[in-house]
């Protein structure tokens, strides 16, 4: 389990890239494996994810983004 300052601190004493940062914020906060991030067909709305299908029939769903989390840009991984 990785709290608010495990994450800052992964992420302020290594030297990674704001894509892969962003990536891995997103995954921390929303509770997603990265493979399922990668696979998803969604829309960002009103500062929430909306998952519209996955690799299960439980995939569709709403996912409000957390305060300190951007959706990388799927064009930069």
């Amino acid at each position: 389990n990785f709290t608010d300052d495990k994450i800052n601190r992964l992420l302020t004493t290594t030297k990674i890239p704001q894509h892969y940062r962003d990536l891995i914020k997103f995954s921390a906060h929303s509770g997603m494996r990265i493979g399922e991030i990668l696979s998803l067909d969604l829309k960002i709305v009103n500062n929430q994810i909306e998952i519209e299908s996955g690799k299960t029939d439980n995939a569709p769903r709403i996912i409000p983004l957390h305060e300190h989390v951007s959706f990388p840009n799927p064009n930069t991984l």
